[in-house]
């Protein structure tokens, strides 16, 4: 395999910046965050600044539980479930890629308070917000590729979801599956408020435990199967990748995951300025943002393989034109 010989995470410092980077082989984001909480806490006891209390942290001179290198997926797999319908081809930007090596990072810091004053106001939480606001700068970018309506795609967005929060595990490893709300941009133009709601209550009616056991089944089915347990290595690492891109990728526009609000315990949070969550490079959409909140802001930030930062652009637009203060900060200068 071409990634014999690569660690599957890495720590990166750099003079107030520590940054750790995870495959998702090895965990989701709720791990790395845990991960990273765990390194702080040890980071600041060698310089003499102990924790008031660890609130769950895991300690460096304490053995893990077995639990935390439970598979949960197969846990809670029921191979009696029939499978969810795949979803359709979704609108994908039409932007060609920039060279390789090259990704363009964009946040947004936002007021908490503010944000989840204009969630409230339009009818949702702030994750249905800010999703929303995602489906809403596509649905203008769209707008200038396609004049016919009935020659445009769904809006689909993928919003992973933390799995631990629904099913009894504290696993370490891989925990989440995602849901795609959409908007059909053939049936009309959407506003701003009429997205949020649709988020709102699609979210409600998809994050449920029937429906994800069927997620469940479907991933962990192909898995079990003998034929698949039998394919070598090297031929999965090249199928995959374009499996994905055909059967998964292909079917939502870009992904907004948000790992919501962090916390440290005191006197550490003195000492901490913020958080930050960069989405990986992902050249089947292009572009994706991830979301996260420590004490009073929300830090929004958008990765993009594409030269022309449109989607960060409407979205961050929108935000000001709803009332919301933005201070935006990149690795591009634009």
């Amino acid at each position: 395999s071409d990634l014999r010989g690569l660690f599957p995470f890495r720590v990166r410092a750099y003079k107030r910046c520590i940054a750790v980077e995870f495959s998702h082989v090895l965990t989701d984001g709720t791990g790395a965050i845990t991960f990273l909480k765990s390194l702080l806490l040890e980071y600041f006891r060698e310089l003499g600044i102990e924790a008031v209390c660890p609130e769950n942290i895991p300690v460096v001179t304490e053995a893990p539980p077995d639990e935390e290198y439970e598979d949960a997926f197969k846990k809670y797999y029921d191979p009696s479930l029939p499978l969810p319908r795949r979803g359709k081809q979704a609108y994908h930007l039409s932007f060609p890629l920039v060279e390789k090596g090259r990704y363009y990072v964009t946040t947004g810091i936002v007021p908490l308070a503010s944000l989840k004053k204009v969630a409230k106001e339009k009818g949702g939480s702030i994750n249905d917000f800010l999703v929303a606001t995602q489906i809403y700068a596509f649905q203008k970018i769209q707008d200038c590729d396609y004049a016919e309506r009935e020659d445009k795609y769904p809006i689909r967005l993928s919003v992973p979801v933390n799995l631990r929060k629904l099913y009894p595990s504290h696993t370490m490893r891989n925990f989440f599956l995602s849901v795609e709300p959409y908007i059909d941009p053939r049936l009309g133009s959407y506003d701003l408020k009429e997205i949020v709601e649709k988020v709102h209550h699609f979210l409600k009616y998809e994050v449920d435990i029937k429906f994800l056991n069927q997620q469940i089944t479907r991933n962990i089915r192909g898995e079990m199967r003998m034929f698949s347990r039998l394919i070598p290595l090297t031929l999965k690492n090249f199928f995959i990748p374009i499996l994905y891109k055909k059967l998964a990728e292909s079917t939502y526009s870009t992904g907004l995951s948000n790992l919501g609000l962090i916390t440290m315990p005191k006197p550490l949070d003195e000492f901490i300025t913020r958080f930050d969550f960069v989405p990986p490079p992902s050249p089947g959409t292009k572009v994706k943002s991830g979301v996260v909140s420590y004490k009073d802001f929300v830090y929004i930030t958008f990765g993009r393989l594409i030269e022309e930062p449109v989607v960060e652009r409407e979205f961050f637009r929108t935000l000001r034109k709803e009332g919301i203060p933005v201070k935006i900060e990149s690795n591009w200068g634009g």
